[in-house]
């Protein structure tokens, strides 16, 4: 594995390598630290000398992909609605029925919140604890002989009877 130069990188930023002396410098970047770091001192220090941009060519850059943006929102069959006129005065303002979400985005919605509840257990150490301490788990959940039915029944119950009381009181206050 050949380390690269300064020179070399600034050659690579500047875009005057061939392509398959850019695609052997790419995976080099890949895989290696040390020339990674070169190369991010280089893009802070030494970028300034990389020719930019003129104004003119990046609007005309930005122009050519807003227009391709367009054309293919417009093959996709995706509409964009005109924005609303201002509502005329004295009149009441009809709000609409919010979108519904497509299902895929919907999905990715569901993918993304578990992939951050993932994430978050992981952090916290919750799946570290149970792949080294399963022991500990099983005697916490060995230890409760009651069922989980039986414990939302007896809860259930200690709530009615406590509206029952409640409303006992009441009453008897309402009498005296």
């Amino acid at each position: 594995m050949k380390h690269r130069t300064a020179e070399e990188w600034l050659a690579y930023i500047a875009d005057e390598l061939r392509e398959e002396e850019r695609v052997e410098a790419e995976k080099h970047l890949k895989s290696c630290d040390a020339c990674l770091a070169l190369y991010m001192d280089v893009l802070t220090v030494d970028a300034p000398r990389v020719e930019r941009l003129h104004v003119d060519r990046a609007a005309a850059i930005t122009d050519q992909v807003m227009d391709t943006v367009r054309s293919h929102a417009l093959n996709w069959r995706v509409t964009t609605s005109p924005p609303n006129p201002p509502p005329p005065s004295g009149e009441a303002v009809n709000r609409r029925a919010p979108a519904k979400r497509s299902k895929r985005k919907e999905t990715m919605i569901h993918y993304l919140i578990a992939v951050f509840v993932m994430l978050l257990l992981m952090s916290t150490g919750v799946f570290q604890r149970l792949a080294t301490h399963p022991h500990e788990l099983e005697a916490q959940l060995g230890s409760k002989t009651e069922s989980v039915s039986t414990s939302i029944m007896t809860r259930t119950t200690a709530v009615i009877q406590a509206f029952v009381a409640k409303s006992d009181k009441s009453t008897n206050a309402g009498k005296e």
